[in-house]
């Protein structure tokens, strides 16, 4: 990918299935160069290969979801619920990574279970990753207890974790949420994921918030450091599993609470969230239970 040679690097992955069909090693990398290079039917023929080699082949899974939703191949699809039905069922059993894009689940006639066992499954990988870097960051908040600094009653600090600040149908709708906060009680941060774009849309929504960090090239526990010196209260996260995240950033803790909440409005399944802000339409009371 960084010399973009994909050509070169097709010839190479040939030459490898010439000598081995069925390395599913190589199988993978095929798919993700047909991937970048669009030819996505091709794509969806290895994916549907590699599931005849290993029916539980998370990879595979995952990238014929995503096919099939962005080019809408409805052919086989009652077989293609079902047998994602199963597979989530059998990996969540087995306590197997299964790598699906959750947001993905949400455009599939799935029960909400299964979504949510998931939602869990991903969460549990990025918990596993997260905790030794926890461990070493050592964040600590027992100074921040209480919001009176010298008789004085100090204002909130609120973070936001947001995948970008382009105009688009999300931060249209948050720009709304963080117009109406109350900037005498709140201060209101934002880590964004991509940098500004040159619109006068990005440069409003952008100045609505009191701070904003661009965080996108920073490595996860140098962007987690810098919300813990902000001395964040409230992380709240708008990403949840979306395609482009911060679940890598909120795992690691940088503030006393966190929270899911407007632009992710079901259960993460994380262990390292403690709040969901959502409504019983996004989450009906009966779901509550399926919450973590």
């Amino acid at each position: 990918t960084m010399l973009r040679d994909f050509d070169g690097a097709m010839a190479t992955v040939e030459r490898v299935l010439a000598i081995a069909p069925d390395d599913q090693s190589a199988l993978c990398f095929q798919v993700q160069l047909l991937i970048t290079l669009d030819q996505k039917e091709r794509a969806r023929e290895i994916c549907e290969r590699l599931l005849r080699i290993d029916p539980d082949h998370a990879f595979a899974w995952s990238k014929l979801m995503t096919i099939r939703l962005g080019r809408c191949l409805w052919d086989g699809y009652d077989d293609f619920i079902e047998g994602i039905s199963a597979y989530i069922a059998r990996a969540a059993a087995a306590g197997q990574a299964m790598q699906l894009t959750i947001q993905d689940l949400h455009n599939l006639p799935i029960a909400w279970e299964q979504e949510v066992a998931a939602a869990r499954n991903v969460a549990a990988a990025i918990e596993a990753k997260a905790a030794p870097v926890r461990a070493r960051l050592g964040f600590r908040f027992e100074d921040r207890l209480g919001v009176w600094r010298n008789g004085q009653r100090r204002k909130l600090r609120i973070g936001y974790t947001l995948p970008y600040t382009k105009e688009e149908s999300f931060t249209l709708l948050h720009k709304a949420v963080v117009d109406h906060h109350d900037h005498s009680r709140f201060e209101v941060f934002a880590y964004a994921g991509q940098p500004a774009t040159d619109s006068a849309f990005d440069r409003e929504y952008r100045a609505s918030f009191d701070v904003v960090r661009d965080t996108g090239d920073l490595p996860t526990d140098r962007a987690a450091q810098l919300v813990f010196e902000d001395r964040i209260d409230v992380l709240l996260d708008a990403t949840g599993h979306t395609g482009e995240n911060c679940q890598a950033l909120v795992a690691l803790r940088p503030a006393p609470v966190t929270a899911q909440t407007f632009g992710y409005s079901i259960s993460t399944g994380a262990p390292y969230v403690d709040y969901l802000v959502t409504d019983p339409v996004f989450m009906p009371p009966e779901m509550a239970a399926l919450c973590s």
